[in-house]
C-alpha cells in the first residue's frame, strides 16, 4: 500500500485515500506517514519517499468504490 500511494502522490499531489475499516491500517497509519524519516534501503544515503495522502476510514455499504476495490482485490487474490 505504501509504494502504491507514494506512486500516485508523485503524480497526484496530495490525495485522500478512502479504505474500509482495518485494524491492521489504522494501527499502521502513524507508521505510514512517519516513513520518510527512514532510510531507504534502495537508495544508499537517501530517505523514503513521503507518503502523500491523508487516510480516511469508510464503510463499504455507504462507498461503492469500495465495493468495487473490494472485489477487485478478491478477484486479484483468486486469480493469484
Amino acid at each position: 500500500m505504501y509504494c502504491l500511494a507514494t506512486t500516485f502522490g508523485q503524480t497526484l499531489g496530495k490525495f485522500r485515500l478512502v479504505h474500509d475499516v482495518s485494524k491492521v491500517v489504522d494501527r499502521n497509519t502513524t507508521r505510514l506517514h512517519a516513513v520518510h524519516f527512514l532510510p531507504d534501503p534502495a537508495r544508499s544515503g537517501e530517505f523514503m519517499n513521503p507518503f502523500m495522502g491523508i487516510i480516511e476510514f469508510a464503510d463499504s455499504k455507504d462507498h461503492p468504490q469500495l465495493q468495487v476495490a473490494d472485489w477487485a482485490a478478491g478477484a486479484t487474490r483468486q486469480w493469484v
